[in-house]
């Protein structure tokens, strides 16, 4: 009677254990087919573990068991889809990015994905605009945040706008392009940023120590005493606060990033 009973609750235990996998996984999908993740994911999976106690008493070390398991696929779920591409197109639209652009970041992204260890963040700039606008755009790709930083042009780009463009190695002139944002290190700018270039407009990157840095003359005070901001040898420059307080730690170790201007 009573080895009949222990068999009846393990075969319960095992039934519910799946049913809640089952709706769980289903969740996921259901999250991942609408491209969205739902906020509330932790009390649906709550609310299912106490229907299942309801069902049957399945003991306080099962319960934990079950919820451990169900954590884990969430864990794995939030981490699959921290990248939201409604919410960077919406996101990037209302930042004046135009849709072929965000189409191009979004479709190297979701091609190479494996290779992009940092998906958290996505940055544009948008040499369309004078180096007297914040044209530097970084956009949270959860949540849609988006942030706008001054960024300065290389010296032989042009003078308030950037106008040329080029991949050689002493041009002084941006590139134009998909970068890899890569690891940091201190250097004869101080803290900065590597990048390495997917295009062949921007291949050259590396050796021509194409990276992302600080300096004075990029900042308001320079700005209304010379109606732009400086310029570098076609690093992307900011300013030291932005670029330590907001840029740095959240582009670092794999996120993309985009330069374009008008086609």
């Amino acid at each position: 009677m009573n080895g009949k009973l222990r068999i009846t609750n393990s075969t319960r235990t095992f039934k519910i254990k799946i049913i809640i996998c089952h709706i769980t996984v289903s969740y996921v999908e259901k999250c991942q087919f609408e491209n969205d993740f739902c906020p509330d994911f932790v009390q649906f999976v709550s609310k299912s573990i106490a229907t299942s106690e309801r069902l049957c008493f399945i003991g306080e070390m099962e319960i934990l068991k079950t919820f451990a398991t169900v954590s884990m696929l969430i864990m794995v779920s939030i981490s699959a889809l921290a990248f939201n591409k409604r919410t960077v197109f919406n996101a990037a639209t209302a930042a004046g990015i135009p849709h072929h652009q965000v189409e191009k970041l979004v479709g190297y992204l979701e091609k190479y994905q494996d290779q992009i260890p940092n998906q958290s963040y996505v940055s544009f700039v948008d040499f369309r605009k004078s180096s007297a606008k914040k044209r530097f755009i970084l956009i949270q790709t959860e949540t849609g945040q988006t942030q706008q930083f001054l960024v300065a042009h290389g010296k032989n780009s042009g003078e308030l706008y950037a106008q040329e463009f080029s991949n050689t190695e002493n041009s002084k002139k941006s590139s134009l392009g998909l970068y890899l944002v890569g690891r940091s290190y201190r250097g004869s700018n101080g803290l900065s940023l590597l990048l390495d270039g997917l295009e062949p407009s921007n291949s050259n990157a590396r050796k021509r120590e194409i990276v992302i840095h600080y300096a004075d003359y990029v900042s308001e005070k320079y700005l209304n005493e010379n109606g732009r901001i400086g310029r570098s040898w076609g690093c992307f420059v900011l300013n030291e606060k932005d670029f330590k307080n907001f840029i740095h730690d959240q582009i670092k170790d794999g996120s993309l990033l985009l330069a374009f201007t008008n086609d």
